[in-house]
């Protein structure tokens, strides 16, 4: 990559060597294990309580041993940054946040592997650089959690609203740029792609992501909406990955974590929860292709019936969003497909819905609280699959964000254009000022 630095470049050659000469070797600091999972837990903010539930989640299980979990973790303040690994001491459960305040990061005997001083690195994508650097793994599957708070897409690390990991002290976040620029680092140390990326974060669960890292990632996991703090259940998916009776493939763990974290959702009484599993091949092969000729044909109806924006704003204005303007897709296709029914086009209407049937071949996996399954819920249509797209329903808020996605490999590509340029014509102003 161009952008790596020279320093960066050594490591990698050095790294390189090293991975060749393990091929050889059968001992090492770690057990060789079918998967490893790498967790960037960012926590230096207010989540650190839920950090120290989670860790306990993981040491509270039974030894699966089909997996190893290495943590980076940035507590707050200018405490530092550890480097942890879980040793499965099965101890006990907490069920309260009230008691998981009393218990300090030495109560949970974790292994410690490194420790950093909080400006050891310049920024998160450094830190996620070293981190994956230090501890991917050649012979095992990767999942790569990114842990903390979410905003959904940035293109920037300066962003306003966007991004993920987002830290405290120093104040920075994690752009989804940088992300796919790491994830590039890994393909390039370990010649292979990271099997799975979990987003343990809210609202980053979208199109313009998933497409940025795709090349990268074979399945991706997500949220839409703004999660619970408790996150992923822990204990739960590593007692899966012990009863398990044959090898786990991260198509099996795609379809696993929804389940887990929605059951627990439910248990919690976190009735808003959404989570989805995309298989990343499947929506840039199949999906866009389909997605972009339908709004090649609503482009052209717009350019015979300019008002008709008007209508298609004011639908768009009353449909529901999450934070950050970001609209469920499959959701938004059908409003569309709807509308276009009422005006008698039908071959618009037929693409609209080929875009339907090629989403659903994307998302494996996809399910949601008891909020999305009351009748007088805004999404119940039947159609709600957990995955979001940047949808602005105003000129303003499509002005405030467009550049940002104009930095977006979705957008550069060119495999969108259409879509861009629907959102385009919906939002520019003509000389009578709609």
């Amino acid at each position: 990559m161009k952008h790596l630095s020279v320093n960066l470049l050594n490591k990698i050659k050095i790294l390189i060597f090293f991975i060749a000469l393990s091929v050889f070797c059968t001992e090492g600091v770690f057990a060789r294990s079918d998967w490893r999972f790498l967790i960037y837990m960012q926590a230096d903010n207010n989540l650190y309580d839920y950090a120290l539930w989670d860790l306990l989640e993981m040491q509270s299980a039974k030894n699966p041993e089909n997996v190893e979990i290495i943590i980076r973790l940035d507590s707050p303040g200018d405490t530092g940054i550890k480097d942890l690994s879980i040793n499965f001491n099965e101890l006990a459960l907490l069920n309260t946040l009230e008691q998981v305040k009393e218990l300090s990061l030495a109560d949970l005997m974790l292994d410690e592997l490194n420790t950093f001083e909080e400006h050891s690195f310049k920024n998160q994508k450094e830190s996620l650089e070293d981190f994956i650097y230090r501890y991917g793994e050649m012979q095992s599957k990767t999942a790569l959690f990114i842990w903390g708070h979410g905003e959904g897409f940035a293109s920037d690390r300066n962003a306003q609203f966007g991004g993920v990991a987002i830290d405290d002290f120093p104040k920075q976040r994690l752009s989804i740029t940088e992300l796919q620029e790491v994830l590039s680092l890994y393909e390039q140390m370990y010649v292979k792609r990271v099997s799975l990326l979990a987003m343990d974060a809210c609202l980053m669960q979208t199109l313009e992501t998933s497409i940025e890292i795709q090349e990268q990632v074979e399945f991706f996991i997500g949220s839409t909406q703004i999660q619970n703090f408790k996150g992923l259940p822990y204990h739960k998916l590593l007692k899966f990955m012990r009863n398990a009776n044959s090898d786990v493939s991260a198509y099996d763990l795609s379809l696993e974590i929804p389940d887990l974290f929605i059951n627990t959702a439910n248990e919690d009484q976190n009735s808003s929860a959404t989570m989805s599993a995309i298989n990343t091949h499947e929506l840039i092969n199949i999906f866009i292709s389909s997605f972009n000729k339908s709004f090649s044909l609503v482009n052209e109806y717009l350019k015979n019936n300019p008002f008709e924006k008007i209508a298609i704003k004011e639908m768009i204005n009353n449909s529901p969003f999450f934070l950050g303007n970001s609209r469920d897709l499959a959701t938004s296709i059908r409003l569309l497909e709807d509308y276009f029914y009422h005006k008698g086009e039908k071959e618009i209407v037929r693409a609209l819905n080929s875009s339907n049937v090629a989403l659903s071949r994307s998302i494996i996996k996809y399910t949601y609280g008891e909020d999305y399954f009351q009748e007088n819920s805004e999404y119940y249509r039947g159609f709600f699959k957990a995955f979001a797209i940047w949808f602005p329903a105003s000129s303003l808020e499509y002005q405030a964000k467009i550049n940002d996605f104009k930095a977006s490999k979705v957008y550069r590509s060119g495999k969108l254009l259409n879509w861009f340029n629907f959102l385009e014509t919906l939002h520019k102003q003509s000389f009578i000022g709609f």
